[in-house]
């Protein structure tokens, strides 16, 4: 599930699948945000099991929001090192998606942390990649996943045997 901030789900003018909707995904429900960064705009999304997150551009995001997330989680998922069959069956399971409100304070808490991580990541190096500032986010310490590193849990949570997964 693909869940965005009021800001988001109504520039996306989609119909919202209701609040109860559970991911099928290891990584869980996926939150997304329209954050500022100087004149830019970005959207970031964050899993809600690994706080993994990713940086993708906000333009035309009606259009290719769930293309571009897709294609930046598989790409920072091989980047961390998950095993190629399991990039594949995550997004699989994402691509079966339905959009809803958020859901968790406690993501977008961290949402909020990692906004302002993007700011100064910027404000360092205005050329730096939407991909190179998803893997810096990766390497966050984080304390709702025990203080691990989001590319950490990620990895971890793609390693549970499809059954023994639990909703988290």
């Amino acid at each position: 599930m693909l869940r965005g901030t009021s800001k988001l789900l109504d520039r996306l003018g989609v119909r919202r699948a209701p609040a109860e909707e559970v991911s099928t995904t290891a990584l869980g429900d996926w939150y997304a945000n329209l954050v500022r960064v100087g004149p830019t705009q970005f959207v970031l999304c964050t899993s809600e099991r690994s706080l993994l997150s990713v940086v993708l551009p906000a333009r035309d995001v009606k259009r290719d929001l769930v293309r571009n997330l897709t294609a930046a989680v598989a790409s920072l998922l091989a980047d961390i090192g998950v095993p190629p069959d399991s990039v594949v069956a995550e997004m699989g399971e994402m691509s079966d998606y339905k959009v809803g409100p958020t859901a968790s304070r406690g993501v977008l808490g961290h949402m909020l942390d990692f906004a302002v991580h993007l700011d100064a990541a910027f404000r360092m190096d205005p050329s730096m990649s939407l991909h190179r500032l998803s893997s810096e986010l990766s390497q966050i310490p984080c304390g709702p996943v025990n203080y691990t590193f989001p590319a950490e849990q990620a990895k971890a949570l793609l390693a549970e045997p499809r059954g023994r997964r639990t909703r988290g």
